[in-house]
Formats: structure tokens, sequence, C-alpha cells
């Protein structure tokens, strides 16, 4: 009979240490915190997930004739006084001009053929300064209308890398008002035919570039 208490006595002193054992219990502490860890599967979508914005609370697309009154590119103080690298020039100078008021975006290798033709100066080393973003600006609205050629002609004419800020404070006002006058024109097409507007621009368009050729060569000749 006394054996077999102290049998009892035994098996008991054997499960008390098993559930005292620093070892055993650090165990279940891991086991209880990777519960709790989120798994790799849900934390990649807790971060990629977007959230949701509802139509009524979504900005309504901006008219043709908004961007014509109201997008501009910055002013000289406004542009970043640190150099760029080219991804950070590109991305700048392609927010400068809306996409609707361009048919393409500037490229690493458009650049590259800019510095080499050298309309625009080399960056230092890879860096690019407010004037990079200045000329580039003007470059990718003036290519659409002429040959890279003859912008190279119009920025040595005008001395653009002479005094850059100021040059580019003439280009913003005359871009504002030239924008301005084009909005006002576009408002007074509503109701007509539109097809024969659209016609009468082109043609406007056609002669305004010609001039503009002329008078660039005419001082090339000069």
């Amino acid at each position: 009979m006394e054996n077999e208490k102290n049998k009892e006595i035994m098996k008991n002193s054997d499960l008390k240490s098993i559930k005292n054992d620093p070892a055993t219990n650090k165990e279940k502490t891991k086991i209880r915190v990777s519960k709790n860890v989120p798994s790799e599967t849900k934390s990649k979508t807790r971060i990629g997930a977007q959230k949701k914005v509802p139509v009524a609370e979504q900005d309504p697309p901006i008219s043709f004739e908004q961007i014509l009154r109201e997008k501009r590119p910055q002013e000289w103080d406004l542009l970043p006084d640190i150099e760029l690298y080219m991804d950070q020039l590109l991305s700048y100078v392609n927010r400068q001009v809306p996409e609707m008021m361009r048919d393409q975006e500037l490229t690493k290798s458009m650049v590259n053929n800019y510095i080499k033709q050298q309309v625009i100066p080399r960056p230092n080393g890879k860096r690019y300064t407010k004037q990079h973003i200045a000329e580039l600006s003007y470059l990718l609205m003036l290519k659409e209308v002429l040959p890279i050629q003859q912008c190279k002609e119009l920025f040595e004419q005008l001395k653009i890398g002479d005094d850059v800020e100021q040059n580019y404070a003439k280009f913003l006002n005359l871009l504002d008002e030239i924008l301005l006058g084009g909005a006002d024109d576009l408002t007074k097409i509503s109701g007509k035919d539109t097809g024969s507007e659209a016609l009468r621009f082109a043609l406007l368009s056609y002669v305004t570039r010609r001039i503009a050729l002329f008078l660039i060569n005419q001082n090339t000749t000069i």
C-alpha cells in the first residue's frame, strides 16, 4: 500500500517538473507567438491592397479648356534646388507639360540626343540642374512644331543659356498669354461646326509654323 502511494507521489512530481521545465515552456511560447504572426501571404496582401475611393469622392475629369487656363510649368523658384538623376529629371519634366498638350513624353534617348547635338549642356556627371529642367521643358513643347536643329538655332539666337532664370520667366509669361488666348478661342467654338473650326486651327498652325521657321532661318543667315 505504501509502495502504491510512493508511485503516485513520484508520478505527480514528474508531471510538475514537465510543466515547470523552461525549455518546454519556451517551446510553448514559440508556438503561441507564431500563431499571432501574420503569414507572408497575408502581409503581401495587406501591403499591396489599395484603398478603393468611392465614385462620389473622385475628382471630376479636368476639361481641355481648364488645362489651357490652369496648367503651367513650375516657376523658377519652385524648381528643385538639388541636382537630379536621369529618372528624376524625366519624371519632373514630363509633369511640366500635361499629357494632353504633347504627343509623347520625354525619354532618356531624347535627352542624350539633345546633349549629343549640343542643344542643351552636358550634365554634371550624371546630375542635371535647373537649367536642364527649363530647357527640356521648352523642347518638350517646341519639338512638336520645330525640327530639333531649328530649336537649337532658336536657343542660340535667344541666348537661352546666358541668363537662364530671366529667359525662363519670359518663356512662362509668353506661354501663359498664348494658352489663355487659346482657351478664349475654344470657348467661342461652342455650338459651331467643330470640323470647320478644327480645319481653321490646323491651317493657322501650318501658317504660324512656317512663319516661325522663316524668322529662325532669316536670323541664321544674317
